[in-house]
């Protein structure tokens, strides 16, 4: 029996009810659907740092539409412990099939993404640790797991932006482009193909062909 309080309400889940809820699990906790909301308990023990209280609070008053971010805090059921948080529910399918969309929209899902990493810079906020088990897919892109944050109030908002552009360039070279079943060769080529220096969105608006898929282009620009 699991017992926590959340949106203002005790909630007592059996295991019965927990396995019907369960979504996935990672390092940080495991995530359960209830409703609308994805909400992700803490385990007890975890070797790296997670959002706190505070962060979570925080990360809510920010307004962003693809980058998940909490929403709501979870307590224990006697209201003394904070043990996790919730974001939006995203029904999603494989990532894979982002490989199967038209390059043109990619890049517009790119950029609504890079204007949320504005949103965040301007609150001395990066983004880190993006990897495939992070994006969800159901015609949009959202980024699904808001725990690799990295506060940042001691430096500027452009450096901030900078370095998050960074990670989202290596999270696409690095984890998305070779779902494209791209060979060894085109997987080396991928380092050369595309400057971490420049966001990705410009590069690939630069060199796409009209009515292309993201596999056809990446395969293109990587042979």
């Amino acid at each position: 029996m699991l017992k926590i309080y959340f949106d203002g309400e005790l909630l007592e889940l059996d295991d019965e009810t927990l396995d019907y809820m369960y979504v996935n699990e990672g390092a940080e906790g495991v995530v359960y659907r209830y409703g609308k909301d994805a909400i992700k308990i803490y385990k007890k023990h975890c070797f790296r740092d997670r959002l706190s209280e505070e962060d979570c609070i925080k990360l809510g008053t920010i307004s962003t539409k693809r980058v998940l971010l909490p929403e709501k805090v979870v307590y224990s059921g006697d209201v003394k412990t904070f043990i996790g948080y919730s974001t939006p529910f995203i029904y999603d399918y494989p990532c894979g099939r982002i490989m199967n969309m038209k390059i043109e929209k990619f890049c517009d899902e790119l950029d609504i993404i890079r204007e949320d990493l504005r949103e965040l810079a301007k609150n001395g906020i990066e983004i880190d640790d993006w990897h495939t088990g992070n994006i969800l897919y159901n015609g949009k892109l959202y980024i699904g797991d808001p725990g690799g944050m990295i506060f940042r109030r001691e430096i500027r908002p452009q450096w901030s932006m900078g370095n998050s552009e960074f990670v989202l360039n290596r999270f696409l070279k690095d984890e998305l482009f070779p779902l494209a079943r791209l060979s060894k060769r085109s997987k080396k080529n991928i380092e050369s193909v595309f400057d971490d220096s420049n966001y990705i969105g410009w590069q690939i608006r630069d060199t796409m062909e009209e009515k292309e898929t993201v596999r056809q282009y990446v395969k293109r620009m990587t042979r």
